[in-house]
């Protein structure tokens, strides 16, 4: 058998990497529950074959919901059309103190699952390695314990390919750890996570409890009405109906977002997805940063009253770098908005290192284009480092903006899962959910605006779906200042 320490050592010296060992793995975590009845048997005749279940009610269900999970993510990886894609599990009990399952209970499901045979540690995985950066200071990291399954002991319960799961189980509340753009690039560079707040150290802050009841009456609304994932590669069905706001900077208005199991997901892919059977859209705030930072310091962007695109509207206005498609300038106009936001730093003279879009040096084409920006945008000459967070401020305002929206939208029956700046929604309540997004966003920004001057805008907005030979067709509903 291909093991890991076979693909990425040589010699026999051990050199899986973070960045390695993570492009094989599916994470184990405990935030899986059994979703039809074809589940529910599987787990009690699996529960029954491999498992010594912890006497205690209270232990016991989490054991159960452990094992639940296991299955889930199993049924994931049978599915998976990459080769040598292996369970990880964590053997540092400070990762488990933000799930309802915690570290003795993993510990026990990893010892049942390796005693029975279903699962096996692969060689060169499961160790810390002591590394020195670049000031000199030394770090620990860790690689993951990878797994290998015993699939045919798994295949061979009829129920395994019929169950369905679904994910209610995750984190409400997670908050990151300050970190400059500089610090992001090398930990990314070397595919490390951000360091994330203790669980009990955000816990005994007063934002906590609020924050993790509205996630959770949120979780309750999609529990009745769970996301049906894109199907797998064996044909298997799962659902997700929780999801995880997160935070920035150690900081309760930095950040703030939502995450799901939708929505690190491609667009078209994600379309392929269902609400109650029903096949979906996503609807998605055009130009989303700019204009709620203009909009929230009370400026007008310098196009027309009423626009459909802000990025087009701003490349059309002025001939710059003829040889390049409108497509590759719209591209590279709403690269550099994401970059200056991102970096709070409106002088910004060059793309970022890990750029996809390469500008021209010699005709100082970065510069040209942040110029166009910030004739257009003027508010975000207000940015800087220090003074004002461009991802931190915004980021926190659209997450604010999408829990009212998912709360206005509950009150008229209409589920939405949140993408960040897009809502998904089922198709037949596309045109109320529209209404109701873009009357929620004016009235927020009317009442946050930073300054005397108010703006009075109805956002621009577009709707994707999922038409003939499953090609994403988008409807843009153009927007603007109302006085």
């Amino acid at each position: 058998m291909w093991v890991l320490s076979h693909l990425l050592t040589s010699g026999g010296s051990k050199e899986v990497t973070n960045k390695n060992y993570k492009e094989q793995m599916i994470p184990y975590v405990p935030t899986w529950e059994a979703h039809n009845t074809s589940a529910h048997n599987l787990v009690g005749k699996f529960t029954k074959a491999y498992c010594n279940v912890p006497r205690g009610k209270a232990q016991s269900q989490k054991y159960c919901i452990a094992v639940q999970s296991f299955l889930a993510l199993a049924q994931q990886l049978m599915g998976n059309n990459k080769d040598n894609i292996y369970l990880g599990i964590s053997k540092n009990n400070n990762h488990w103190s933000q799930y309802a399952v915690g570290r003795v209970i993993i510990a026990k499901l990893r010892t049942d699952l390796e005693l029975s045979g279903i699962i096996k540690q692969l060689e060169g995985t499961g160790y810390k390695e002591a590394y020195q950066d670049e000031t000199g200071w030394w770090h620990t990291d860790g690689v993951m314990s990878l797994y290998e399954i015993d699939d045919k002991a798994l295949f061979a319960f009829n129920e395994f390919v019929e169950a369905e799961f679904v994910e209610s189980l995750k984190p409400p509340v997670a908050m990151g750890m300050p970190e400059t753009y500089e610090q992001k690039l090398i930990r990314q560079s070397k595919g490390q996570v951000k360091p994330k707040v203790a669980i009990g150290e955000l816990q005994i802050q007063p934002q906590y409890a609020p924050v993790k009841s509205k996630v959770l009456d949120l979780d309750t609304f999609m529990g009745e009405h769970p996301l049906c994932l894109p199907p797998k590669g064996n044909g298997v069905r799962q659902y997700a109906a929780s999801f995880t706001r997160v935070y920035h900077n150690k900081c309760w208005i930095s950040g703030g977002r939502y995450y799901g199991a939708w929505t690190n997901l491609k667009s078209d892919y994600r379309l392929t997805s269902s609400i109650d059977d029903e096949p979906i859209a996503q609807i998605d705030l055009n130009a989303s940063q700019p204009t709620l930072f203009s909009s929230l310091f009370g400026w007008k962007m310098g196009i027309r009253e009423r626009w459909t695109d802000l990025y087009s509207d701003i490349i059309n206005s002025i001939n710059i770098i003829p040889t390049d498609d409108e497509s590759i300038k719209r591209k590279k106009i709403k690269q550099v908005a994401v970059e200056v936001i991102g970096t709070g730093n409106p002088f910004r003279k060059s793309e970022a290192k890990d750029s996809e879009l390469v500008f021209d040096k010699e005709l100082d084409e970065y510069v040209s284009y942040r110029d166009m920006l910030l004739e257009y945008v003027g508010a975000l000459n207000l940015l800087n480092k220090e003074y004002l967070n461009g991802a931190g401020f915004i980021s926190y305002h659209e997450s604010q903006i999408m829990t009212a929206t998912l709360y206005a939208l509950r009150e008229k029956g209409i589920v939405a899962y949140p993408v960040h700046d897009a809502w998904l929604i089922k198709q037949s309540d596309v045109e109320e959910a529209v209404y109701t997004i873009r009357l929620v966003i004016r009235d927020y920004i009317i009442k946050h605006s930073k300054h005397k001057r108010v703006v009075d805008i109805t956002v621009p907005v577009s709707v994707e779906v999922l038409g003939q030979d499953n090609k994403v067709e988008k409807v843009r509903h153009s927007g603007g200042y109302n006085s």
